[in-house]
C-alpha cells in the first residue's frame, strides 16, 4: 500500500495557510507604516537639534541652501510621499519658517507629545521657530 497525502488533505493544508496569510499580511503593513512613523520622528529630531547646535555654536545660521552643511538630514522630512516638515526659510538670526503638514501618516508623527509641542509652536508662530532663545552667548 502506498504512503500518500490525499487531494482532500493537499486543499485542506493549502486553505488553512491561505487563513494564516490573510491574519499575517496586515499586520505586516502596519509594521512598516510604524517603521515609516518613527523613523520620520527621528529625522525631525535630528534635523532640528542638528540645526540647533548649529546655531549656538555659531551665532548664525546659513542660508537653506547650504543646509546639508549644517545636518545629514536633508528637508523635507517625507513619508510615503508626504511632507511632513519641509524648511522654506532660514535667516542668519536663527528663526526658520517651515511648512508643517499633519494629514496621513504624518498625523502620527505630531502625535508624539514632544512633536506636539513643537507643532502647536511652529503654527501659533505662522510657521516660524526661533532657535535664539535657547542659545547661551558668554562674554570673552
Amino acid at each position: 500500500m502506498k504512503k500518500a497525502f490525499t487531494m482532500i488533505e493537499l486543499i485542506f493544508v493549502i486553505v488553512i495557510l491561505g487563513i494564516l496569510a490573510s491574519v499575517a499580511l496586515p499586520k505586516l503593513a502596519a509594521t512598516r507604516d510604524d517603521a515609516e512613523i518613527v523613523k520620520a520622528a527621528t529625522n525631525i529630531n535630528i534635523l532640528l537639534s542638528d540645526l540647533k547646535t548649529y546655531y549656538l555654536t555659531r551665532h548664525k545660521m546659513q542660508d537653506i541652501s547650504q543646509v546639508n552643511n549644517m545636518t545629514n538630514v536633508l528637508p523635507p522630512v517625507i513619508i510615503k510621499g508626504n511632507a511632513c516638515l519641509r524648511i522654506l526659510h532660514i535667516t542668519a538670526d536663527g528663526v526658520l519658517t517651515m511648512d508643517i503638514k499633519d494629514d496621513g501618516l504624518c498625523a502620527e508623527v505630531w502625535k508624539f507629545s514632544k512633536f506636539k509641542d513643537l507643532k502647536d509652536k511652529v503654527l501659533s508662530n505662522g510657521g516660524k521657530l526661533d532657535l535664539a532663545p535657547m542659545s547661551v552667548k558668554f562674554n570673552s
